[in-house]
């Protein structure tokens, strides 16, 4: 059985991956509104590792999810949900849309990571209609991907609180 350190190591490669994978798929198929959105930054859980999905009412953030993390003020929140792997491991995801362009809301993450305090290990940028950020601040790690669309852009943040 692996220790909570190598779970939190595989859940952290998984979701990085598959963002990605994403993002690459995405960019093939001419963006997000040939795709239908099932858990971007969440990879396939093993059968015998199958956490419950717990998702906040339409239009709400789910309890754990911080706030401050979604920097457009005209954003229409689509979803949000939170998934508990152990006591010791959480992840809170939330996905809107906004009309800012994908440059600007890339822009806005990049700046507001380092302003307050997160460290930016990975950013994707080689992709037209999608963008991607992974950030780290002592424990806890955040992935941004910002994929475009004809009518608005998503955004898909997902918070791991260790």
């Amino acid at each position: 059985m692996a220790n909570s350190s190598q779970k939190v190591f595989i859940i952290v490669l998984c979701s990085l991956v598959a963002a990605v994978a994403l993002l690459f798929m995405l960019e093939k198929t001419g963006g997000y509104q040939n795709y239908q959105y099932q858990n971007v930054l969440m990879p396939p859980a093993p059968a015998s590792f199958n956490p419950p999905l717990v998702y906040a009412a339409k239009g709400e953030l789910t309890p754990g999810f911080p706030k401050e993390l979604i920097l457009d003020d005209g954003a229409k929140l689509s979803d949000s949900y939170s998934i508990a792997y152990d006591a010791n491991l959480k992840q809170y995801t939330a996905t809107f849309d906004s009309q800012k362009s994908m440059k600007d809301l890339f822009a806005l993450y990049q700046s507001y990571f380092p302003k307050n305090e997160w460290m930016i290990t990975n950013q994707i940028t080689k992709y037209t209609t999608s963008r991607g950020l992974y950030a780290k601040k002592n424990n806890d790690e955040i992935g941004v991907a910002i994929i475009s669309g004809d009518n608005a852009n998503q955004v898909v943040i997902s918070y791991v609180v260790k």
